[in-house]
C-alpha cells in the first residue's frame, strides 16, 4: 500500500488543479508512512486484524474538480471470490481500487467494510510498476520485517521465484528499479512482497501487462489459489482473465 501510496502521489504534479484533486493521496501517504515508521519490527505483519468478509460500494460519486469518474456506484465484495475490473482506460477502475485502499476518499455515498464504514486493515496494492530498491531480493521482499525462513521460501515457491533464488541466491543484490531482472521476475518479487503479510484484500492493477503469456498464466494460477480467503480484485484489458474470476464489472 505505502508503494502505491507514494506512486499516487508522484503522479499529482502536473497542473495545480491535480495537485489540489491530489491532497488527500498526499495525506494518505504520510499517514501510511508515519503508520509503517512507527512499528517495530514485524509488527505490521502480526498486528491483530479483523477479517474482511465484504467490502460494499452504496450509490458513490467520485470526480476530479468537475470531471465525473463514478456516478451512484454500487457494487459488493465478498471474501473468496475474485472480481476483474473491465473497460477503458481513464473509467474510473484504478481509482476504486484507490478508494478501496483509502487513498481516496468518495464525495458521497458509503463505502462499508463488514457492513460498517471502518477502516480497512491488511491490504496489499500491486501495480504494473512496482518499486524495487537497491537491496537483496529477501529485502525487496521482507521491506526488513522479520520472516521466518520458512515463510519466505514458501511464498517463493508459491510466487515461482525458486529458479532465480536457485541461480542467484535470496542475498543476490539488485539494483533500483529492479534493473538486470526480467518483467516477470520483477513482478514475481512484488507479488512476494504483497502475499508475505498474508493480506485479507489483494488489489492488482494491471500487474501482468507486461508479462509473456505464460509468466501471466503462472501467475493467474497462484492468485486463483489464494483467493480462497481473500477479496482478489483485478483491473487488466485482457479479454481471458474473464475466465479466471468469479465475476467482472465492466466501466465505461
Amino acid at each position: 500500500l505505502l508503494t502505491r501510496s507514494l506512486a499516487q502521489f508522484q503522479s499529482f504534479s502536473k497542473s495545480i488543479n491535480s495537485l489540489i484533486n491530489q491532497l488527500p493521496a498526499f495525506k494518505r501517504f504520510q499517514d501510511v508512512t508515519a503508520e509503517a515508521l512507527s512499528q517495530p519490527n514485524n509488527q505490521l505483519a502480526v498486528e491483530k486484524r479483523n477479517t474482511v468478509n465484504s467490502i460494499e460500494f452504496k450509490e458513490i460519486h467520485f470526480h476530479y474538480t468537475n470531471t465525473p469518474i463514478l456516478t451512484s456506484f454500487n457494487a459488493n465484495f465478498e471474501k473468496g471470490k475474485s472480481y476483474l475490473f473491465f473497460g477503458k482506460s481513464g473509467c474510473g477502475k484504478t481509482t476504486t481500487l484507490d478508494l478501496i485502499a483509502g487513498l481516496l476518499k468518495p464525495k458521497s455515498g458509503e463505502l462499508l467494510i463488514n457492513g460498517t464504514q471502518q477502516k480497512l486493515s491488511s491490504i496489499s496494492y500491486v501495480l504494473q510498476e512496482n518499486m524495487l530498491f537497491q537491496g537483496s531480493i529477501k529485502e525487496n521482499i521482507t521491506l526488513d520485517q522479520a520472516y521466518s525462513e520458512e515463510e519466505i521460501n514458501s511464498i517463493i515457491q508459491l510466487v515461482g521465484l525458486s529458479s532465480l533464488i536457485d541461480s542467484v541466491s535470496l542475498n543476490h543484490k539488485i539494483k533500483e528499479g529492479g534493473k538486470g531482472l526480467s518483467g516477470g521476475e520483477k513482478q514475481r518479487i512484488a507479488l512476494a512482497r504483497a502475499l508475505i503479510t498474508n493480506p485479507n484484500v489483494l488489489l492488482l492493477d494491471e500487474f501482468t501487462s507486461a508479462l509473456d503469456a505464460t509468466t501471466e498464466t503462472q501467475i493467474l494460477k497462484t492468485i486463483k489459489e489464494l483467493q480462497k480467503e481473500k477479496i482478489v480484485i483485478i483491473v487488466a484489458h485482457r479479454e481471458y482473465i474473464k475466465d479466471w474470476v468469479h465475476q467482472v464489472i465492466y466501466f465505461d
